[in-house]
């Protein structure tokens, strides 16, 4: 499923960025013991797809 729009109602669109600056890298954390809300999963789920090169992330 892809939302197109964001919980306040404005339109998700999506932009190519084409500055040739390097990429952000990313990190993701989580603290021992906690655990994490569905939310969180999901972002930390479609993160590693992104990441692993998915053409088609879940998002």
């Amino acid at each position: 499923m892809k939302a197109s729009k964001t919980y306040g109602g404005g339109e998700v669109v999506e932009l190519e960025l084409r500055d040739g600056r390097p990429p952000l890298e990313v990190k993701l954390a989580t603290v021992q013991g906690v655990t994490q809300t569905a939310r969180a999963r999901a972002v930390m789920e479609v993160v590693r797809e992104i990441a692993a090169g998915s053409s088609h992330p879940r998002i």
